[in-house]
This record gives structure tokens, sequence and C-alpha cells, in this order.
């Protein structure tokens, strides 16, 4: 290292270690939950999923954000992502907007911030039949510089659903494929109990 005595090199890495770890701690520990939909922007709907969120994971030990609502707009959502990894928040929720319809963009959105995104199948349409445009509901885990971004469903029952398994992923450091699956799952078991 320039301009550090030879005698101190060793002692100068590992603070600058140290310092880095405790860095990467903090922001694995802020999470930024981000609401899609008119209907939630317009405050026609109460989104009660950020208090669903601040109650699994900030019970968990997570520092939880409310990072506002954007409409389903591919630019408006990949814009608040993008802002908040920048602002330094480990974990970007989004909730709303994975469904088969046109106006559902938060998963296109994530692969635009995340090319490589995983996503786990939910529900499967015939596309053209009703509103489907696309044949999956499906969830999402990427990876945009040290933030994982996790797209989950809108309702809240789903939400709090995925909350536990997504806690336990990002404790055990699961992979974004492996996590996305998880959640599915659970997402699938209750989707079937709730019909």
């Amino acid at each position: 290292m320039i301009g550090t005595p030879p005698d101190e090199v060793d002692e100068t890495l590992a603070r600058a270690e140290r310092i880095d770890q405790q860095l990467r701690t903090y922001v694995s520990s802020r999470v930024a939950v981000v609401s899609t939909g008119p209907e939630v922007v317009a405050g026609n709907i109460e989104d009660t999923n950020v208090a669903a969120v601040v109650d699994v994971m900030g019970g968990a030990g997570f520092e939880v954000t409310a990072a506002g609502a954007v409409v389903d707009d591919e630019d408006a959502i990949v814009g608040r992502v993008l802002r908040l990894v920048s602002d330094g928040f480990g974990v970007v929720i989004t909730t709303g907007g994975v469904g088969a319809e046109d106006k559902d963009r938060t998963i296109e959105s994530l692969q635009r911030c995340d090319p490589d995104l995983a996503t786990a199948v939910l529900a499967t349409y015939a596309v053209g039949h009703g509103r489907h445009v696309k044949p999956h509901v499906r969830v999402g885990v990427g990876q945009v510089q040290w933030t994982r971004v996790i797209a989950l469903p809108g309702p809240t029952r789903e939400v709090q659903a995925a909350l536990p398994t997504l806690v336990r992923g990002l404790q055990e450091g699961w992979t974004k494929q492996h996590l996305a699956q998880e959640i599915a799952e659970v997402l699938k078991q209750c989707l079937r109990h709730h019909d």
C-alpha cells in the first residue's frame, strides 16, 4: 500500500477488511419496499404490504423503509429500483405487477436491471384467454451490485406468506434461483389453500 510503512501494511489491510465487512453487513440489513400499480399511487387502495414487511423483516432485525409506489411502467420501476440500489439498500422488494396481464410489468422491469433475473412460475394461463397476454404469473429474484431485488405479488396475504421464506433465504445466503423457487413453492401452497 502506497505510503504505508511496511510494518503497518498487515494491520491496515485487516482494518480495511473489517470496515468492508461492517459496511456489507449494514447494507444487507437495509430493506426498501416499493409497491406498484396506479391504484396504489392514486391512493385508491391502502398499501398494507409495507406494514407486513416491517412486521416480519423488522422483527428479524432488518431496517425496513417504505420507498413509495410507482405506476406499472418499466421505466418508472427501473428508475426507482436503481435509485434505491444507489441509495445503499441491500434488499429491494417490489410488490405487485407480476401477473400475466399486459399491465403487469415488474418482472420485465427487473430483467432490465438484472438480465439473469431468476424467476419461478406461480400459475400458468392460456395466452389470449381473458386479459392474459403472458403465459405465467411469476416471482423474481435478482442481484444488482450489492442489492438483492425481489418481485412479489401484490396481495398482502401472499406477501405475508412469502416473507418467512424470504428472510430465511437472505439470512442463509441462498442463490437467487433457490430463493425464487422456494418463494414460489410457498406461494403456490398459499394459492391452493385460498381457492
